[in-house]
């Protein structure tokens, strides 16, 4: 009995083992964030492979938090075989919202060579000031939509909206300036 026991356990950390290492798919997911007018961020995704032996996948999807977004649209994909498709959050079933791009061929076999352009504009709308540094949840799926493990993004640069006074506004502020100026010469 202690050697049936014995097997069941070693059976059971193979099983364990297995399901952790495949939880993780050893990507890095990083992503350029800009800054856009009325608090609308444009994300620019880029899945790179450091491992030596290609990662094959079917489709993925970037999670955005129900509290912190709306309004969640694709707006760029690396070529037309990869089609995106974007879900709003719901705040009101605390369903967080998601940006996915299939891969139409079937599965693409990722190597050395970093996927890039994959792009998403979403509206901020949490109560707290935007965040750059907080990362998202990457899934990457098979063709036949099994789980192959996750990641979460790495920020690799974040472009921040800087406001420039309005051309008029400064042609006033010189006229003003040379008209005191002149006035002042005069007397």
């Amino acid at each position: 009995m202690g050697m049936i026991n014995r097997i069941k356990m070693v059976i059971f950390s193979l099983v364990l083992s297995l399901l952790v290492s495949t939880a993780n798919a050893g990507l890095i997911v990083g992503v350029d964030i800009e800054e856009l007018a009325g608090d609308f961020y444009l994300y620019n995704y880029t899945i790179t492979n450091p491992n030596l032996t290609p990662f094959g996948f079917s489709y993925f999807d970037v999670y955005f938090d129900y509290a912190l977004f709306d309004d969640i649209e694709i707006d760029g994909s690396p070529s037309a075989d990869w089609d995106g498709l974007a879900f709003d959050p719901d705040a009101s079933f605390l369903l967080d919202g998601l940006a996915d791009w299939l891969y139409l061929p079937g599965s693409f076999s990722l190597d050395a060579v970093p996927l890039a352009d994959f792009a998403v504009l979403a509206h901020y709308v949490g109560s707290a000031s935007f965040d750059p540094l907080s990362s998202q949840s990457v899934e990457f799926y098979s063709d036949g939509f099994n789980f192959l493990g996750g990641e979460q993004t790495t920020l690799t640069s974040f472009t921040q909206l800087v406001n420039v006074p309005e051309p008029h506004s400064l042609a006033l502020f010189m006229i003003a300036l040379v008209g005191f100026y002149t006035n002042k010469r005069m007397r």
